[in-house]
């Protein structure tokens, strides 16, 4: 609002017109980012909501079928065995 009253009466403040050309071009660039910033935010949060709204649609089992479990405990033995053979470092030494 103070910036449309110095604009609207520039002439009986007298201020020069090039300082009001700098002015309008500067607040746009002022308003124009602040404008992107917020849109930003705003898409940024709505595909968040989206991603989250996804996740809560999946059903989950309540428990695992024999095969599956067997696969499960088969899959955990091969990753433990793996750790315990780790010696660390990256092998290049």
């Amino acid at each position: 609002m103070g910036a449309s009253l110095l604009l609207l009466n520039e002439e009986i403040l007298e201020i020069p017109n090039a300082s009001r050309t700098l002015f309008i071009k500067a607040s746009g660039t002022i308003v124009g980012t602040i404008i992107g910033f917020l849109s930003g935010i705003i898409i940024w949060f709505y595909v968040v909501q989206k991603l989250h709204s996804l996740e809560e649609s999946l059903d989950m089992d309540k428990s695992l079928t024999q095969d599956e479990r067997k696969l499960l405990l088969d899959k955990l033995k091969n990753d433990l065995e793996w750790l315990e053979g780790f010696e660390g470092g990256d092998g290049n030494e």
